[in-house]
């Protein structure tokens, strides 16, 4: 749960985002600046929002938030912890290229 509290608290992402995050969103590393295009940082994007009544994205609403150091250092210690329960799972695991899983955040 603690990579789940760090990436809530320094991105200010909402709780039902983070939820719905996936790995494909997931930018860990950045670019760095090339031919006068500017350095992207590591980020996520938020793109997806999931409630009772499903997503409730809208393209307007749907943004690209910049990774502080300590949330990509949390991000990539949920990422080591997913691969450790994949393995433990063997053929059990289900792959749904969620960052956060229900057993990792409490639900």
């Amino acid at each position: 749960m603690h990579p789940y509290i760090v990436i809530f608290l320094l991105t200010g992402a909402r709780t039902e985002e983070l939820r719905d995050l996936r790995w494909d969103h997931v930018d860990l590393k950045g670019k760095a600046a090339s031919f006068g295009k500017p350095a992207i940082p590591p980020h996520i994007a938020v793109w997806r929002s999931v409630r009772a009544g499903g997503d409730t994205k809208t393209k307007k609403s749907r943004r690209t938030v910049a990774l502080p150091e300590r949330a990509v250092e949390a991000l990539k210690q949920q990422k080591r912890q997913q691969a450790n329960e994949r393995k433990a799972a063997g053929q059990r695991w289900q792959e749904h290229g969620l960052v956060f899983t229900r057993a990792c955040i409490g639900l």
